[in-house]
C-alpha cells in the first residue's frame, strides 16, 4: 500500500504496477478529491489527487479519510458504482474494478454512468450523474426508499444524504419505494 501522511505532498507519481495496490489517503485530516483519468495499462487505475502531482497508475483500491467530505469522480466512461457499506463499494470501467472506501459523494464521467445501492450501502454525500450525453441511472436499496424529485433529473432518496443530480432513470429497490 501507497500511505500517504496527512499534509505530504508526493512531487512525482506513483504506479502500483501489477498486483493489488492500494492507494491509502486516510491519513489526510482534509477532503480529498479522487479523479480516475482512465483504466491503466498493467492493472487498475490512472487518475489524479492534489497530494500526487504526477497522479497516479495501476491502482486497485482507494482509502481516503473518513468524514472528511471527500469525492471520488469516474472516468469519462460506462462506469458501474456499486455502494455496498456506508461510504464504500467498487467502480467497474472497462473490465477493471476499484474498491473505495472514505468516500462521501461519488460523480460519474460524461458518459453513461450506473449506480446502484445494496447491502448496507449509503452516502453520507451526493450521488452527481456527471454531465455529458450519457444516461445515467439511480437503483435504491432494498429498503423502504423515499424519493424526492425536486428539480429536472435531481432529487433526494434514502441513503444519499446529499442527494442526486444529473439522474435521468430512477429505479426502485425490492421493498416500497414512494
Amino acid at each position: 500500500a501507497f500511505n500517504v501522511g496527512s499534509g505530504v505532498v508526493v512531487s512525482g507519481s506513483i504506479d502500483g504496477n501489477a498486483g493489488s495496490d492500494t492507494l491509502n489517503l486516510s491519513a489526510y485530516a482534509t477532503a480529498r478529491t479522487v479523479v480516475i483519468n482512465a483504466s491503466s495499462t498493467a492493472n487498475g487505475f490512472a487518475g489524479t489527487e492534489a497530494s500526487v502531482t504526477g497522479g497516479f497508475a495501476d491502482i486497485n483500491v482507494v482509502t481516503l479519510p473518513a468524514g472528511a467530505a471527500d469525492s471520488l469522480q469516474g472516468a469519462n466512461f460506462a462506469n458501474t458504482w456499486a455502494i455496498t457499506t456506508p461510504d464504500a463499494g467498487t467502480l467497474t470501467e472497462n473490465g477493471n474494478v476499484l474498491t473505495f472506501s472514505g468516500v462521501n459523494s461519488v460523480i460519474g464521467g460524461t458518459s453513461t454512468d450506473a449506480f446502484t445501492l445494496s447491502g448496507t450501502g449509503t452516502l453520507s454525500g451526493s450521488i452527481a450523474g456527471g454531465g455529458g450525453a450519457g444516461v445515467n441511472t439511480l437503483t435504491g436499496n432494498n429498503v423502504a426508499n423515499t424519493w424526492g424529485i425536486t428539480g429536472n433529473d435531481s432529487g433526494t432518496l434514502t441513503g444519499v444524504t446529499g442527494g442526486y443530480s444529473d439522474i435521468d432513470n430512477l429505479v426502485g429497490g425490492s421493498d416500497t419505494d414512494a
